[in-house]
């Protein structure tokens, strides 16, 4: 399923989950579960992007980070919101300065570390 190219990712994130499912005593929160962990090795994927919905746990962490922002009206909107700003070199704080110096620091320790493990290695590579 995975290395299916023709198929789209919604299709691919629903072939996999029935395929977990499948096992026993596996439910939708565990198999809801397990799609994070092959999200997580395989972002290329982007299995969550269609399928996995905010949820009503994140909104109260999405509107301590979004003082000004009603995260009710939009999850997604804000959760996107909150990752730009995350990601944003030009976002002016200083933790965000401090977090981009150590970024390459860190993956070059988890490079030499984890050099036997292609999925953890493909997470090192954040272009700078």
């Amino acid at each position: 399923i995975v290395q299916d190219a023709d198929r789209p990712a919604a299709c691919k994130f629903d072939g996999i989950s029935a395929e977990v499912l499948r096992g026993k005593g596996i439910g939708d929160t565990w198999a809801k579960m397990l799609m994070v962990s092959v999200d997580i090795a395989y972002p290329d994927l982007n299995l969550l992007n269609e399928k996995c919905e905010v949820g009503v746990g994140a909104v109260g962490g999405l509107e301590r980070l979004l003082p000004d922002v009603r995260v009710d009206d939009d999850r997604q909107a804000a959760l996107e919101a909150v990752t730009s700003a995350a990601n944003s070199r030009s976002h002016g704080s200083v933790s965000a300065s401090h977090f981009w110096q150590l970024l390459p620091m860190v993956e070059k320790l988890a490079t030499n570390a984890y050099s036997g493990f292609p999925l953890v290695m493909r997470q090192m590579q954040t272009v700078m």
